[in-house]
């Protein structure tokens, strides 16, 4: 499926959870929406959400991601400190059951393990959480770099981005979503 089919399917189900706008030409548009981790198809490389809002160019919003999700849907021994649940579990409707989750939107914090070895010093920056301003994908980095671990609990990463003149587009990249539970909360303000 091409790139443009791709996301234009993931937009129809990502749920905006609300939406303000004013002129564009003043750059005073806002909106907040949901980008879902889970995708049943697995060969999507990943899910896509596109703001319902243009972003003028030049100038500057502040972008607000919040959230956590889990990449696996076992977790048989556990490596970190996962979290409970997702802070906005994926709708009821994609039939995911609530697992620990392990990933926010900078961190992987806690991950499965099958033989109840860690490999990985957690938290770790995956870089999995990308943004697209209108010139290409680029992980996304929070305003003053990467904190050195996630955000006091509440996994919520601030960043200032400079419109071009496009409707920006976010990604979490992940090669089988099917088993992932849990959305990231995008604000743009």
């Amino acid at each position: 499926m091409h790139l443009r089919q791709r996301a234009a399917a993931v937009m129809l189900g990502a749920a905006v959870v609300g939406l303000t706008g004013a002129s564009l030409a003043s750059g005073a548009a806002s909106a907040s929406f949901f980008l879902d981790s889970y995708n049943a198809n697995n060969a999507s490389g990943g899910n896509f959400a596109t703001a319902p809002i243009a972003l003028v160019k030049g100038v500057s919003y502040r972008l607000k991601v919040h959230g956590t999700f889990s990449a696996w849907a076992v977790w048989p021994h556990t490596c970190g400190r996962p979290g409970r649940s997702a802070v906005y579990p994926s709708p009821a409707a994609d039939h995911q059951p609530a697992t620990p989750v392990g990933n926010d939107a900078v961190f992987r914090f806690a991950q499965p393990s099958q033989r109840g070895k860690c490999s990985a010093n957690l938290p770790i920056v995956t870089g999995t959480f990308q943004v697209n301003l209108g010139s290409g994908w680029k992980p996304f980095v929070p305003s003053g770099g990467y904190p050195a671990e996630p955000t006091g609990g509440n996994h919520a990463y601030v960043a200032r981005i400079v419109g071009q003149g496009a409707k920006p587009q976010f990604r979490i990249v992940d090669w089988h979503t099917s088993d992932n539970n849990g959305r990231l909360l995008i604000s743009i303000t």
